[in-house]
């Protein structure tokens, strides 16, 4: 399901985007999408327009803030 944001594009997360392997995805990812990164640290290099969401992927908890961060910037959709 392919969903579009206020931005007019999809909205994707990537966990773990400001490492090696994820900071490459949402290089990709970003020219077609919005891209929220969750991550413990963010990505001094990464493009103004991913969204970063400092994230604990360890912890419900965090999963649940950092989802409920996505849903106010960009609804409750997300493509999969």
């Amino acid at each position: 399901m392919t969903t579009q944001s206020p931005t007019s594009r999809p909205v994707v997360i990537v966990t773990g985007g400001s490492g090696l392997l994820g900071s490459r995805l949402v290089d990709e990812l970003r020219h077609d999408h919005q891209v929220v990164s969750f991550d413990l640290e963010g990505d001094p290099r990464s493009a103004a327009d991913v969204e970063f969401i400092c994230t604990d992927l360890t912890s419900d908890a965090s999963i649940g803030r950092a989802l409920d961060r996505v849903h106010q910037l960009f609804g409750r959709e997300i493509s999969s």
